[in-house]
């Protein structure tokens, strides 16, 4: 095999490099290195059978043009800042031994691209994004965008970023998002475990359970074995668990400092439920086993016992056991004795039974008229407040409208609850909302979490593609969940929640803390595009290009028929973002909108006669 190299200048590239020689050369392979001179470099990339870049995202984007061109493979390496499409970290070189030696193993990873060239150009291969921007010192852009010779939109801006989905989702995850939830977490470890192809057909990963761990939430992922014969050949347990950042899904780290012996995937003697009943539950009921680590990182089983109540219909919780998932040394807890880095005690389904169970009775068995009973929405979510783990869900009413009259957090471990009283859209509701701003895109609604927007009470939640990446972010009152916000940013989807409220005051008590302001000025430019389902225009004026004016096409009829050179007067709202909201507009140009009609068709007195444009006849 013969190999193409193309290091970056980093000064870690440099000892990566010379281990990456050696090792290429132990399995007998050769390889060339980057002269950094295009034409000799595209010599060796057209005779090699793959190209290894060291560096970050940027140097392996630098060879995608070769590649493409000439139908090569890519493997990337890592000791750059950011390593979002590179497979291998720098300090996990030595993993190349598995890669010569287990090729078949590798999974070939397809990215799609675009291909873009200005004018007449030459062509441009494009991994990420194609980027349209304006000059240093130039005015705003504007921009017709086509899309399979179809006009899609008009666009005032600085710049236009077409974004593959590789780029998109890097910009998502750089945008400031909220925390990872259980999906993008698995993920996200499972991309990591792929750089281990020599675990890959040993292991598959557990449950995520989110957690905090010296004061940081993350999800906590353990490997467990992936079939009885792999248990019997490592019967001393599995290698380690893998740590995903709450807050950002680049924030990996694969921990193989202790063996996870016992598990669900083990057998016998080693099998969870077996080991804990045999050993510490022998008459106890247990349930719910959770995967959480101490302070020290050490990994542990904590496993709730109960007991019922009534009977056998209402569970309750008297404590854990803790569990070192390595040696399988456990010690019992009542619920007051709890170790403080425990996260979770009380089982979601036994607090969601309990709830349901206290609605169903609130006026005793003999309530036919079902007066007062309510019961959990359809959903709930594990949330954290001042380091303190809570279930979060939704109390509606006893019948099938989709509105609550409340919401309640539950402590995970003492089971105090907290209740919020108010009338409002379920959560379900809601997410069919935020999903309906965006159905053109097939994207669907995470579940939400209830915030207060500027008092306000408010959903916010992701918007996420079929691979479960986040693609957008949706804020939707609580009150009326036809007030939607949506963005590909968060401080966009709040910039159109915030234009939502205020176009529906009857949904909340908003107020305008933004003082308004008043120009009077010259048409520049306009244009106008459609944002889910509304008429916008933006515009320039010639005395203040460096703002960008919108108005909702509701603010004035005066809009449509207003031209570049036009006088006009406007009123917006005076905050710190370039792009300001127009709330009163006036075309200065000519009189009450009547006459100014009237002087449009004035203009065109051969009403009658036909005019051809683009080969097309139109009245």
């Amino acid at each position: 095999m013969k190999i193409f190299i193309k290091a970056s200048k980093n000064k870690n590239s440099v000892p990566a490099l010379n281990e990456i020689k050696k090792i290429i050369t132990a399995f007998n392979h050769t390889f060339v290195v980057s002269a950094d001179d295009l034409k000799q470099d595209e010599n060796s990339v057209k005779e090699c059978d793959l190209i290894i870049t060291v560096g970050g995202d940027g140097t392996l984007l630098s060879m995608k043009s070769l590649a493409v061109k000439y139908n090569k493979d890519i493997l990337g390496i890592n000791v750059g800042r950011l390593g979002f499409l590179t497979a291998i970290e720098g300090h996990q070189i030595e993993s190349l031994k598995d890669f010569f030696e287990n090729k078949d193993d590798f999974e070939i990873k397809k990215h799609s691209i675009l291909k873009a060239r200005v004018n007449n150009g030459r062509w441009h291969y494009c991994l990420n994004d194609v980027v349209i921007a304006k000059h240093m010192f130039s005015n705003t852009i504007a921009a017709d965008v086509f899309c399979n010779d179809s006009k899609i939109a008009n666009l005032i801006c600085d710049s236009l970023i077409i974004a593959t989905s590789t780029g998109s989702t890097a910009y998502s995850l750089s945008a400031g998002g909220p925390i990872v939830d259980n999906d993008l977490a698995y993920k996200s470890a499972e991309k990591k475990l792929g750089e281990k192809p020599s675990l890959g057909s040993q292991v598959v990963l557990g449950e995520p359970t989110i957690q905090t761990v010296n004061d940081k939430l993350v999800w906590v992922v353990p490997l467990q074995h992936s079939g009885f014969f792999k248990w019997l050949t490592n019967m001393a347990g599995t290698p380690g668990y893998i740590v995903v950042s709450a807050t950002n899904s680049q924030d990996v780290e694969y921990v193989d400092d202790y063996n996870i012996k016992y598990q669900p995937n083990a057998y016998i003697f080693s099998d969870l439920t077996f080991h804990t009943i045999y050993t510490a539950a022998l008459f106890t009921g247990v349930t719910d086993y959770s995967f959480e680590l101490d302070d020290t990182g050490r990994p542990h089983w904590v496993i709730t016992t109960f007991r019922y109540t009534r009977g056998f219909a209402l569970p309750e919780a008297t404590g854990v056991i803790v569990m070192d998932a390595e040696t399988g040394k456990s010690n019992r807890y009542a619920l007051e004795d709890v170790p403080a880095w425990v996260d979770r005690v009380q089982p979601e389904d036994f607090i969601l039974t309990q709830i349901n169970n206290k609605g169903k009775y609130v006026h005793g068995i003999f309530n036919w008229a079902d007066k007062d009973k309510y019961q959990t929405s359809e959903g709930d979510i594990i949330v954290y407040d001042e380091g303190r783990c809570y279930l979060f869900t939704g109390i509606t009413s006893v019948g099938s409208d989709e509105s609550a009259i409340g919401f309640v957090m539950v402590d995970m471990v003492t089971k105090e609850p907290i209740m919020y009283q108010m009338a409002g859209a379920t959560e379900y509701a809601a997410q069919r909302s935020a999903e309906g701003k965006v159905q053109q895109y097939g994207y669907y609604a995470s579940f939400p979490l209830i915030i207060n927007f500027e008092g306000t009470p408010t959903y916010f939640m992701t918007l996420k593609d079929i691979d479960g990446l986040i693609k957008q972010y949706a804020y939707v009152s609580v009150k009326d969940f036809l007030v939607v916000g949506v963005g590909e940013s968060m401080q966009d989807a709040k910039l159109n929640y915030e234009k939502a409220l205020r176009q529906n005051p009857g949904s909340a008590d908003v107020t305008d803390t933004d003082s308004l302001a008043e120009i009077a000025g010259t048409v520049y430019r306009i244009n106008q595009e459609i944002v889910a389902g509304e008429t916008v225009y933006r515009f320039i004026l010639s005395e203040r290009t460096d703002i960008v004016f919108e108005a909702q096409g509701s603010v004035s009829e005066m809009l449509s028929l207003t031209e570049v050179g036009d006088s006009v007067k406007i009123s917006y709202r005076d905050t710190a973002s370039p792009i300001k909201e127009v709330k009163a507009f006036e075309n200065t140009g000519f009189g009450d909108l009547n006459k100014a009609k009237e002087q449009v068709f004035e203009t065109e007195p051969n009403t009658a006669e036909e005019i051809t444009a683009d080969d097309e006849t139109v009245a």
